[in-house]
């Protein structure tokens, strides 16, 4: 046997112990979120419930902002077996696409307002605690 022959059993043999369950209805799955659909501060993967599966091989997928609008295919999606995610447990009705499940989701909790105090922040002169907001780190500035 060549060489090129045995890479290609000994792959196929990796293939076959590396064979992903297969995926039902209600099961929670890891999708790869595309780099065009994320921020800096976004994750690379998003947790998802498999809705309903209108073909063979394909899922209608449900996350914490929705229900995405394409069809995802088995090969892109990772069960997860291991961790919880309660906020799986209601997906709203409505259709998202990524990039704004990723927004809503993964909304970054610091306000995009800032404020120029010279103290501590204490009364609510500070804009920041006037909205009930913690100071961000664009706060503060030093003047040079």
């Amino acid at each position: 046997m060549s060489y090129c022959g045995y890479v290609s059993a000994e792959h196929k043999d990796l293939m076959h112990k590396n064979v992903q369950p297969e995926l039902k209805v209600n099961d929670v799955v890891i999708v790869s979120i595309p780099e065009a659909d994320r921020t800096a501060m976004s994750p690379i993967n998003l947790p998802c419930r498999i809705m309903s599966s209108p073909r063979k091989g394909y899922y209608v997928l449900g996350c914490a902002a929705g229900i995405l609008q394409p069809l995802y295919r088995e090969s892109v999606l990772t069960l997860e077996t291991n961790a919880t995610f309660p906020e799986l447990s209601e997906i709203p009705e409505v259709e998202v696409s990524m990039r704004t499940a990723v927004a809503n989701v993964y909304r970054a909790p610091i306000s995009q307002r800032t404020c120029n105090c010279k103290g501590l922040c204490t009364t609510k002169k500070c804009s920041c605690r006037r909205l009930l907001n913690v100071c961000n780190s664009k706060c503060h500035k030093e003047k040079g």
